[in-house]
């Protein structure tokens, strides 16, 4: 895959794919700042901008504007995230200026019309009386409300029904001319364009922003230290359980070991350590899971659950024991080996299409890697060794430091080790 980086006559920079084999082109598109950007006791802003920016703009009406997307049979996509508002554009090659047009429009002239801001709001507001109460985003809120008390990334991305209603549409406004700006932004382009032509498509599509965001000041952060656990009581069968704790970031040199660490702990597949002792040999979960989060701000590893409320201790120790294991350096060759094979076999099945390539590259360019990083990747996870799994387990793995979250009625008991 041959990534090319390229700048728009307007200054525009973005990585370019070129691929002919068929008349299609994918944009995909970050503003950083996202959710870290709500203003206190307006939370769930960004989501709120990110529902409205396909319901009207310039001349267009939510109707209309939703027709022409459907006239031109293109994918237009909006998505608030914690540290970023991303898009995305799918488009024929034949009507790409047109979706460059329409989503210019979106951007820099919303309407924000007040009956439209209000069955949006209507639509926020069911989402937090049904699916906001789902134990998996309970669990998940609380563990960032702990792990980041005080700190943007404790506050919750969808807001609460109080924040929603204090949303204006001049707050709606306010946060695309704040946000929207040419220097917060990152680009990736994939398919049947080269490069003078994308560098008219972006001029088109993002020139007419600000050159410079009106961002607060979102400081770094990890999350607290010496392990806590929060339990928020629901009437379910099962507990949803979030646990984590701290980790090592993208520009460290220990993040690749820490990414096959967090393989064999809690990784895809069935030879991970947590699916082989809490699925496997006694049947405690369906699934369990473990990963390196991506964050702007903070580098954090998170892992999560679900088993039988009964269960929750039981299955909440061997997490603890496996995870002390693996600090007190008891890792294999045979297992390194195996982490390693998976993860570069796998990776090329992450890019089997347009928009699957553009998300990574978008994700990697977020994170703040160059495009060799897809050379580089397969040799630096070749060149970990034992020692350094060992080293980074010791550093990063400590059961006293999880921090627990449990959405559900568990039967708890102290950890064996309290």
């Amino acid at each position: 895959m041959d990534v090319q980086t390229i700048t728009s006559p307007g200054g525009i920079e973005a990585w370019l794919v070129e691929d002919y084999a068929a008349p299609m082109f994918v944009l995909h598109y970050a503003f950083k700042g996202g959710a870290s950007q709500d203003p206190i006791g307006k939370e769930g802003l960004t989501n709120f901008v990110a529902l409205m920016l396909q319901q009207g703009a310039g001349d267009l009406t939510a109707v209309e504007f939703q027709q022409r997307v459907e006239d031109l049979a293109i994918r237009v996509e909006f998505v608030p995230g914690v540290d970023a508002v991303s898009g995305s554009i799918e488009a024929l090659s034949e009507t790409r200026s047109e979706a460059a047009e329409l989503v210019n429009l979106a951007l820099t002239r919303p309407r924000f019309d007040a009956e439209t801001v209000e069955r949006a709001r209507r639509r926020l507001l069911g989402f937090h009386g049904g699916e906001a109460r789902a134990p998996h985003l309970v669990a998940n809120a609380q563990w960032n409300a702990v792990a980041f008390a005080g700190h943007p990334y404790g506050r919750e991305i969808y807001g609460t029904e109080a924040s929603v209603n204090r949303i204006t549409p001049e707050d709606l406004r306010s946060y695309c001319k704040r946000v929207f700006a040419k220097d917060r932004l990152k680009v990736v382009a994939v398919g049947d364009i080269t490069v003078d032509e994308l560098g008219v498509f972006l001029d088109r599509l993002f020139g007419d922003l600000p050159a410079n965001a009106d961002l607060v000041e979102v400081s770094k952060v990890s999350p607290v230290t010496g392990g806590r656990l929060r339990v928020a009581e629901m009437d379910v069968p099962q507990s949803v359980v979030t646990f984590g704790m701290g980790a090592v970031s993208y520009d460290s040199p220990d993040y690749i070991p820490a990414h096959v660490l967090s393989h064999i702990f809690g990784g895809d597949g069935f030879s991970s350590r947590l699916i082989r002792e809490l699925r496997v040999k006694r049947g405690l979960v369906h699934f369990a899971s473990t990963w390196l989060e991506r964050r702007q701000h903070a580098a954090v590893f998170r892992g999560r659950m679900a088993t039988r409320n009964d269960t929750v201790s039981q299955s909440l120790q061997i997490v603890r024991d496996e995870m002390q294991k693996l600090s007190d350096g008891h890792l294999s060759q045979e297992e390194l080996d195996d982490a390693k094979s998976y993860l570069t076999r796998s990776y090329p099945l992450t890019f089997g299409s347009h928009s699957k390539i553009a998300a990574q590259l978008l994700d990697h360019s977020m994170d703040g890697f160059g495009p060799g990083f897809f050379e580089t990747r397969k040799a630096t996870i070749a060149a970990v060794s034992l020692g350094d799994l060992k080293r980074v387990a010791k550093h990063l793995l400590d059961p006293d430091n999880l921090i627990i979250s449990i959405a559900g009625t568990p039967t708890l008991q102290p950890p064996r080790n309290a």
